[in-house]
């Protein structure tokens, strides 16, 4: 992560304004297409901002009860101890899971059954032990329908990989799934999962370039998950630097 070091003294030196002066470094063709770093869409700025308010719909806490085993979800209604045991077909075929193993704060317009995240909700999967390891098997279980796995103490591309990756290049509603996810882990701050899952993104995007199809969705959407505005900003830099340093 030497980039992040280079990225924070530079903002010191250039008074928090480096991305700016990066950005500036690009071609008028490059910054058409990376403008979405520097302006941020709203709907992403806008999820930051959203208050937790308790939502009427979901006074059952459904999505703790899901995670709890104590209710079934889907057409096929299956519990949470069904859906983890999913094999990548039934992962990339099925829709109606993917709402509950990673909930959100805003209503989903794809699954009417789901329920919003609530700020007790949240509470508890930080702080219930057999709940957050139950969290942790949904983030391990869609990192490797995606191509990775955790391996010393960082997530990186398993021996599948090649055969994930096209899957995920070919399927693109799994842009969306990964955006959900992602806002998820900053929602509960599992910033540890959070960050090396965008890392591996960007590693695959913007070095290896086998994702390289990926990058409208990193870019609009996923690296603006990032809670922390300082985080987001050093990642952003690294992205930018990245770009330049191949030109």
């Amino acid at each position: 992560m030497n980039n992040l070091l280079i990225s924070k003294i530079y903002n010191i030196l250039f008074e928090n304004d480096y991305l700016t002066v990066l950005f500036d470094r690009l071609n008028d063709n490059d910054k058409k297409i990376y403008k979405p770093i520097i302006s941020e869409d709203k709907l992403t700025i806008d999820y930051r901002k959203i208050p937790l308010i308790f939502d009427n719909t979901n006074k059952e806490n459904k999505n703790f009860q899901f995670y709890n085993g104590k209710i079934y979800v889907g057409k096929n209604k299956n519990y949470f101890k069904d859906i983890i045991k999913y094999n990548y077909e039934k992962l990339e075929n099925e829709h109606d899971y993917i709402q509950w193993l990673f909930p959100n704060r805003v209503k989903s317009n794809y699954n009417n059954n789901s329920v919003t995240l609530q700020e007790n909700e949240i509470n508890v999967f930080k702080t219930n032990k057999e709940i957050k390891n139950k969290i942790i098997a949904s983030i391990k279980l869609m990192l490797d329908f995606y191509g990775f796995h955790i391996k010393n103490d960082n997530i990186l591309p398993h021996d599948k990989s090649d055969e994930r990756f096209n899957n995920l290049i070919e399927n693109t509603h799994n842009n969306l799934r990964i955006s959900r996810i992602l806002f998820f882990l900053g929602d509960l701050d599992m910033i540890y999962y959070q960050y090396r899952f965008l890392y591996a993104l960007y590693y695959e995007i913007f070095i290896t370039e086998k994702l390289e199809k990926l990058k409208s969705s990193f870019i609009q959407y996923w690296i603006h998950s990032i809670k922390d505005d300082n985080q987001r900003n050093d990642f952003k830099i690294i992205v930018l630097q990245t770009i330049i340093s191949k030109k």
